[in-house]
């Protein structure tokens, strides 16, 4: 009976997604987590699918390199400022997906993806990222650093922290390689 059972349950799930409801209790948490992926893989297919404009013609996509230590020193190597979105998988990787999604689709961001290198850095799985957080006393993920591309000393020359609006990580993000590009 409880095999019956399962095997009408799952052809629910498989014919009717849709029907599957979680609701309070422990399941409260995959309700919420459930709803988080649903809205990542809207903005990514948002992204994807609608398009930019007339700016977006002539703008380059933004890369995400994953190893800090290798993006840093492809940074140094090209003279080009690093920005480095600092996130903790335990704790702040749903943000910061959103974050780089929303980092990604900019247009103003996107306009200057070619002058800059972009890295995604795990703090709990990467030790040169967690030891550069450290160095800069970064606590709080995701967090985004601009680093000029110093081969002699760690230069942050700006910080936007926690998920924020767009506009305001963006303003942020270019400060900071105005910044980093002086020299």
């Amino acid at each position: 009976m409880a095999q019956a059972r399962t095997r009408q349950v799952a052809r629910l799930i498989v014919a009717q997604p849709t029907r599957l409801r979680f609701s309070g209790g422990q399941c409260g948490t995959a309700s919420r987590m459930l709803r988080l992926v649903a809205a990542t893989i809207s903005i990514v297919m948002a992204a994807v699918i609608i398009p930019l404009g007339n700016d977006a013609a002539s703008a380059e996509s933004i890369k995400w390199g994953t190893v800090l230590a290798d993006d840093y020193d492809r940074g140094v190597a090209e003279k080009k400022p690093i920005v480095v979105l600092f996130y903790d998988i335990t704790t702040s990787r749903p943000d910061s997906d959103v974050l780089s999604v929303e980092i990604i689709g900019s247009v103003k961001l996107q306009k200057i993806a070619d002058s800059v290198v972009w890295s995604f850095a795990d703090v709990s799985n990467d030790l040169v990222a967690k030891n550069i957080a450290k160095a800069l006393g970064i606590t709080t993920f995701p967090t985004i650093s601009v680093l000029k591309p110093d081969g002699e000393a760690l230069d942050e020359t700006a910080r936007v922290v926690g998920l924020l609006p767009i506009g305001t990580t963006e303003i942020g993000v270019m400060r900071g390689i105005e910044g980093a590009s002086k020299k």
